[in-house]
């Protein structure tokens, strides 16, 4: 993905930040990454087949999103906080320089997790197969929203807040602040839409807990390997950029109102999906994420802008479904 916030490192800096914060062995094969939306990733490869990745972060002056700030600490920290448990399989942290004073650019390296994303096999696995995988992401994202914390918010932004509702509200107050910022038209301003939100501010007092919540935890960052003929396991998951402290319901893996993945709601041990105001939440969730998808081309400037018009029509469609007469906040 072409993006004005993914920078190019050449391979003699590459080496040189490799050798000072990894190894001194020689480097068979450096490979760009190039599924990222906002990062800039390497694959390095040594000779004695180890190999790492190293994440490189936008220019200091990139125009990025509000939300976006200070997100590879958040990466950083929140990968060390998840990193001694068992149960979320992850990318290490091998090294990491936030300072800005070797290079211009915030880096860190990272364990490479064998194996491939899961939306490049997905079509071509068995039902069987991928309900699997479904199972396996449920348990996964049971064990990363069963961390908690006293405040909601950004994993590693101000501000945070004692109440779930107030905390969204501030969120899209960023988006809105972004929209406007960077000339992007939307199909809801901004008064229509905090006064609806503010509706069915009683759906969102019902969440009382924050939890970490990944909150990426699409086909590109789930990392899955082939354990035998028709036997895959998810291996590891990666990109946690966009960690917060929400309500579980807030993951996007949940975009379908429908409720139709029963294989990974079975892994998670829950049903997130059960009540009218849970529907409600989710709704926002789904047009919260459009929001940002909308409004990031503004800063991306995408060559693809495909994702973009798809994100404008679901963002429409979603808040026509809070004027359904069948849910009653």
């Amino acid at each position: 993905m072409i993006s004005n916030t993914k920078i190019h490192l050449d391979k003699k800096t590459i080496l040189e930040l490799t050798k000072l914060n990894i190894s001194s062995d020689d480097v068979l094969e450096i490979i760009e990454l190039k599924d990222g939306w906002f990062n800039t990733a390497y694959l390095i490869e040594f000779v004695n087949e180890f190999s790492c990745v190293l994440k490189v972060g936008p220019p200091i002056d990139a125009d990025i999103m509000n939300y976006e700030i200070n997100m590879m600490a958040s990466e950083v920290a929140c990968l060390k906080l998840v990193s001694s448990n068992i149960k979320i399989p992850s990318p290490k942290i091998l090294f990491s320089d936030l300072s800005r004073s070797v290079i211009q650019y915030q880096y860190f390296f990272m364990d490479y997790l064998e194996g491939k994303s899961w939306d490049k096999l997905k079509s071509k696995l068995s039902d069987h197969q991928n309900n699997s995988i479904s199972h396996q992401l449920g348990e996964l994202t049971a064990a990363i929203n069963s961390y908690e914390s006293d405040f909601f918010g950004y994993f590693n932004l101000e501000p945070k807040f004692e109440m779930w509702y107030e905390t969204f509200r501030s969120m899209c107050l960023f988006l809105f602040k972004d929209a406007l910022k960077y000339k992007v038209l939307l199909p809801i301003n901004e008064s229509t839409f905090l006064s609806v939100l503010s509706r069915y501010k009683s759906s969102f007092d019902e969440v009382k807990k924050a939890k970490l919540i990944h909150w990426d935890l699409s086909g590109p960052n789930i990392i899955i390997r082939k354990l035998s003929e028709n036997n895959y396991s998810l291996t590891g998951v990666i990109d946690f950029e966009r960690a917060l402290w929400a309500d579980p319901l807030m993951e996007n893996i949940l975009f379908d109102i429908n409720n139709k993945n029963k294989a990974y709601f079975e892994g998670y041990k829950h049903n997130l999906l059960t009540t009218a105001n849970q529907t409600i939440r989710r709704i926002f969730y789904n047009m919260y994420l459009c929001l940002i998808m909308v409004i990031e081309d503004g800063p991306r400037n995408y060559d693809d802008k495909s994702s973009v018009t798809w994100a404008f029509t679901e963002l429409k469609k979603n808040f026509k479904l809070l004027n359904d007469q069948n849910i009653d906040g």
